[in-house]
């Protein structure tokens, strides 16, 4: 995705000066990155890392996991400039208090020498933003992720008023849920017309389910990767009601009367613990380097982005992004989170194959967060 015209040249030279996006998405995660592509053309070049397949391991294992290695995979963005990141997974930032969760970005973005978000934290910039306290949670999550979901925001100083809870045929599993079965449920609801909607899971497809549910209704409509979208074009100065901005962002800024970043009650606070702990890296790289400006959409447009290494240079990003101390990870999680029962067998494509319709098959396979 760029803002790239479509002439020789200057198409050449609007990709390569475009500012870089990073999403960090689980292995099996088919939703994040056409949507948030989709959501920051033309203004961003998005560049994926993806979690590592971790076979053998249950959900809650493999949510544990990705905050062990998240260091690892944004150092696979290797000697890649970013001008910001964003951590494409909810699930394993819900593990983490909402102080954990900026004290984690907070040591990556140093790290990286970028600024890196989470798509929860991007969720509660965008909530608070467009001055929305009060939430339906639209949650596809087994239901103790869901439990620890509606924790997080509650922790983070939001209200939840109601969970609607979304299922893939008989089971919970994000990547699953088709537009039809979203678009029911959430309709089967009804929902308060003014209610602010976060669906939740940066897996689960929503563009479809929110061009139909806009259509006959008020309400304000937030999801992962809308909010992932909102921080990233905010982070580099765009407005989210701007003229190349989707119409989903569009819509938001529209029905709130806001902009990217106007920001709603309570976000004070907020900003301030975020500002504090971006300002160590803002103005510098990771390596202290003079920072350039980025090559981004408008006359001096954009964060600024640290000038590129000569080649030779080495592979700045992986020296820069070691591993934090799991003592240090381990008190960034919640006080006490318990443990859930072990899942059910694994599922298999030939057990898949092996029913005889499309329903009971994804009935019997568990669920694919992360």
């Amino acid at each position: 995705m760029s803002m790239a015209p479509t002439d020789g040249s200057d198409s050449f030279m609007a990709l390569h000066s475009a500012p870089r996006l990073g999403v960090v998405v689980p292995s099996g995660n088919a939703a994040a990155e056409p949507e948030i592509g989709s959501l920051v053309s033309p203004a961003f070049n998005v560049h994926t890392s993806r979690f590592p397949v971790l076979p053998g391991k249950d959900l809650r294992g493999r949510l544990e996991k990705y905050n062990d290695v998240l260091p690892d995979v944004l150092g696979n963005f290797g000697g890649l400039r970013l001008d910001a990141a964003v951590v494409s997974c909810t699930g394993s930032h819900y593990l983490l208090t909402p102080d954990g969760d900026r004290a984690l970005c907070a040591e990556l973005s140093e790290r990286v020498g970028a600024p890196v978000r989470s798509a929860a934290l991007a969720i509660l910039d965008t909530a608070r933003a467009v001055g929305a306290e009060r939430l339906v949670l639209i949650s596809p999550y087994e239901p103790w992720l869901t439990e620890l979901s509606h924790a997080y925001w509650e922790s983070a100083g939001l209200t939840v008023d109601r969970v609607v809870k979304i299922r893939a045929g008989a089971r919970f599993s994000p990547y699953d849920v088709t537009t039809e079965e979203l678009v029911a449920q959430v309709r089967e609801a009804e929902l308060p017309e003014d209610a602010a909607l976060l669906f939740t899971g940066t897996g689960m497809f929503t563009f479809d389910a929110l061009a139909e549910l806009g259509r006959d209704s008020g309400h304000t409509l937030l999801t992962s990767n809308l909010a992932s979208a909102w921080w990233a074009r905010d982070t580099l100065g765009l407005p989210a009601e701007g003229p190349d901005a989707h119409p989903l962002l569009r819509r938001l800024a529209e029905r709130t009367g806001t902009t990217a970043g106007a920001p709603g009650p309570g976000h004070d606070a907020v900003a301030g613990r975020d500002a504090a702990a971006a300002a160590g890296h803002a103005g510098r790289g990771a390596g202290g380097e003079a920072l350039a400006p980025a090559r981004g959409p408008g006359a001096g447009g954009g964060r600024p982005r640290a000038a590129r290494a000569a080649p030779g240079g080495g592979d700045p990003s992986r020296s820069r992004t070691p591993p934090l101390p799991a003592v240090a990870r381990r008190a960034l999680l919640w006080p006490a989170v318990p443990r859930r029962p072990p899942p059910p067998p694994t599922w298999s494509p030939s057990t898949a194959r092996a029913s005889s319709g499309t329903t009971s098959a994804r009935a019997t396979a568990p669920s694919r967060t992360g």
